[in-house]
């Protein structure tokens, strides 16, 4: 008898290596399906995972949900996006469940269970350099030099989301090819508002990528009693009605600095404002929300929650204070 043709013996190999793969995936899904007591559906058309949320499955109030499964880091996460959404003083807001499943075949999986508010007016940069860079920054033991530095460099980073949607135009230009009409910006030149003293720390980074625009200051300080601010000084570029003006503080927490500094902000005349941070707290968000609607708001991390004296859980301590290397 003659053998199989190399090409026909590949094409089975091949075939039979992708079954046994199938065969495993099937195995080990039943495995985690009968393991653990929270139920698990697909559905082949669409491949939905379809997951019961034990905190929240008694609440009348949970729609039906869309759920998505992701692999990161060697675990496997089921996001839970609610059907419905949620309203806090006017304002709509979509909660998203996270179902953390770690373990692999040999351990039994062990569940977590994370809810997030999605707020309509934040962006969160989730651009893997910025995250590394924010984490050796969270770090206790990073030095204030290098503080310093990373935090230029995320802002440098973060600038590209918030500059995306400035005004072009076009002009005329001879490349040394030939002419055509390329893009270039247009209107007045942006302002960048740093609120002292920790929002020079942004300041540098974003001035580095546009070193055209106009720089104001807003002094601010936070009663560590009241945790209400304090003006102590205020200078600012002229025509803020006709630029896009960007606040720059690193810390979002209580929202009552960034809110006062706002609003004096428009009451210079600005109208479109945007807010830069390093970290965001939910209940500063919030807070912005509700003062400041029209205001948009870029961060790289939105974290748990504030402590009892109003610092960001888990944070990265007093960003000024780091960046100064001051207590």
């Amino acid at each position: 008898m003659r053998a199989a043709p190399l090409a026909a013996r590949s094409s089975f190999d091949a075939n039979a290596m992708m079954t046994r793969r199938m065969r495993l995936c099937v195995a080990i899904f039943k495995w985690i399906q009968t393991s653990n007591p929270h139920s698990f559906r697909v559905g082949r058309a669409s491949r939905r995972v379809e997951a019961t949320n034990p905190d929240v499955a008694s609440d009348e109030s949970q729609a039906a949900s869309v759920q998505k499964s992701t692999f990161a880091g060697g675990r496997k996460k089921f996001i839970a996006l609610s059907a419905d959404s949620r309203t806090k003083n006017g304002q709509k807001q979509q909660s998203e469940d996270e179902l953390i499943v770690t373990g692999n075949v040999r351990n039994e999986p062990k569940f977590k269970w994370r809810r997030k508010f999605m707020f309509s007016n934040l962006t969160i940069v989730e651009h893997p350099l910025v995250q590394h860079k924010l984490t050796i920054m969270r770090e206790r033991e990073t030095v204030t030099a290098v503080f310093r530095q990373l935090l230029k460099e995320i802002s440098n980073l973060l600038a590209y989301e918030i500059t995306r949607e400035l005004k072009t135009g076009t002009r005329l230009i001879k490349t040394p090819m030939t002419r055509m009409e390329a893009p270039t910006l247009s209107g007045k030149k942006l302002a960048l508002i740093s609120i002292l003293r920790a929002g020079n720390g942004l300041l540098d980074g974003v001035l580095e990528l546009i070193p055209s625009a106009r720089v104001g200051f807003v002094g601010l300080y936070r009663n560590e009693e009241t945790l209400e601010p304090v003006e102590y000084y205020f200078k600012v570029p002229t025509d803020l009605e006709e630029r896009l003006v960007i606040a720059l503080d690193p810390m979002l927490a209580t929202g009552n600095s960034s809110v006062a500094a706002i609003s004096r902000l428009k009451e210079a005349g600005a109208k479109n404002i945007r807010f830069l941070c390093l970290l965001a707290a939910p209940e500063g968000v919030q807070r912005m929300l509700d003062a400041h609607p029209d205001v948009q708001i870029v961060t790289a991390a939105l974290d748990e929650k504030l402590n009892e004296i109003g610092y960001i859980l888990p944070g990265l301590g007093d960003a000024g204070d780091r960046m100064f290397g001051t207590k």
